[in-house]
C-alpha cells in the first residue's frame, strides 16, 4: 500500500515538471508582441503648475475707539463707498472709509451701545483682488514679475492669461520647505469671489513642430541613456540610441537618432519609465 502511494506521488511530481517545462518552451518559442509607433510632428509644451487662491488686497475694519453709542449709519451692506466717505457717526466721532470698496458687513444698529474695540463696519475692496500662489524654492527661478501665465478658476470654469505682478523676496518657512509668495493680476469677472481656488500654469519649455514619440516608446539602458527598439529588414529587433528633449508627460521630443516617419516598436506591457524632466510639476498652495 505504501509502495503504491509513493509511486503516485512520483507520478504527480513528474507530471508537474513536464507541464512546467512545456509552458516555458512554448513561451520561449512565441515571439514577443510589439505595437508599432511612427515618429510624428507635434508641438509640445511643459509647465510648472501651482495652486493658489483669490485674495483681497485691501480691507478696513472700523471699530469703536472707546465705549460709544451709535448715533447714525450712513451706509448699508453691499453699498459702494469711496475713500473718505462717511460711514458711521458715534457719540464720540464720525468715522470715514479709508479705502475705495464695498460695505461688506455692518455689526450694529443705530442707538446701540458698544464697548471699546467692538467691530462696527467692515469695508472690502472686491474690485482689485489678486491671485496669490506659493512658489517652492526649487521652482522660484521659473517665476518672475511680468511673466505671462495661465490661471484656471475651476469653480467657474474660467481660464485666462494674466501676469505675475509681485514676487516676495523673503521666503516663508513651512516645515522643512521654504516658499515665496507671488501675486497675479485677476480678471474683472463679477463671479469671482475671495477665497476661490485657482490653478496656475507657468510655461517651462516649448517645442513647436518637432519629431515626437509617446513616452512609452522610450527605454533606458543600465547607464540611464535613452533608446528605442526598431525592427530590422531581417525581422530582428535593434536598439537605437536617441537624444530626447521637451516632454509633457505623454509625448516627448526626439532631438537626435530618428526622423519623421521612422517606426519604432512599443512593448504592450510598457517599459518602466524613470523620471527625467518635468512635464507638469505640481506644487502646493493655500
Amino acid at each position: 500500500m505504501k509502495k503504491k502511494r509513493r509511486i503516485w506521488i512520483w507520478l504527480v511530481l513528474l507530471a508537474a515538471l513536464l507541464a512546467g517545462g512545456a509552458y516555458i518552451m512554448l513561451n520561449r518559442s512565441q515571439p514577443q508582441a510589439y505595437e508599432h509607433e511612427t515618429v510624428a510632428l507635434k508641438t509640445i509644451s511643459s509647465y510648472y503648475s501651482f495652486s493658489g487662491r483669490v485674495k483681497v488686497q485691501k480691507s478696513q475694519a472700523i471699530t469703536a475707539n472707546v465705549d460709544v453709542t451709535i448715533r447714525e449709519l450712513f451706509v448699508k451692506e453691499g453699498q459702494r463707498v469711496e475713500q473718505d466717505d462717511r460711514v458711521v457717526r458715534t457719540s464720540d466721532r464720525t468715522m470715514r472709509s479709508g479705502i475705495n470698496g464695498t460695505i461688506d458687513r455692518i455689526y450694529v444698529d443705530e442707538d446701540d451701545q458698544v464697548k471699546m474695540g467692538a467691530p462696527l463696519v467692515d469695508i472690502v475692496d472686491y474690485e482689485n483682488m489678486v491671485i496669490e500662489i506659493k512658489v517652492d524654492e526649487f521652482d522660484v527661478s521659473a517665476v518672475s514679475v511680468g511673466k505671462t501665465v495661465e490661471a484656471n478658476i475651476n469653480a467657474l470654469g474660467l481660464s485666462y492669461e494674466t501676469e505675475i505682478t509681485r514676487l516676495e523676496k523673503q521666503a516663508v518657512q513651512e516645515g522643512n520647505v521654504s516658499y515665496y509668495k507671488a501675486e497675479l493680476g485677476l480678471g474683472g469677472n463679477e463671479g469671482i469671489l475671495a477665497g476661490m481656488q485657482v490653478d496656475v500654469k507657468v510655461l517651462n519649455a516649448y517645442a513647436e513642430n518637432v519629431p515626437t514619440l509617446s513616452m512609452d516608446a522610450i527605454r533606458f539602458n543600465s547607464s540611464n541613456e535613452p533608446y528605442v527598439l526598431i525592427q530590422t529588414e531581417t525581422g530582428e529587433t535593434k536598439e537605437v540610441p536617441v537624444k530626447v528633449g521637451v516632454n509633457d508627460g505623454l509625448s516627448i521630443e526626439i532631438v537626435e537618432g530618428l526622423k519623421i516617419g521612422d517606426t519604432v516598436l512599443l512593448d504592450r506591457k510598457g517599459p518602466a519609465m524613470p523620471q527625467f524632466g518635468p512635464g507638469v510639476t505640481v506644487r502646493g498652495g493655500e
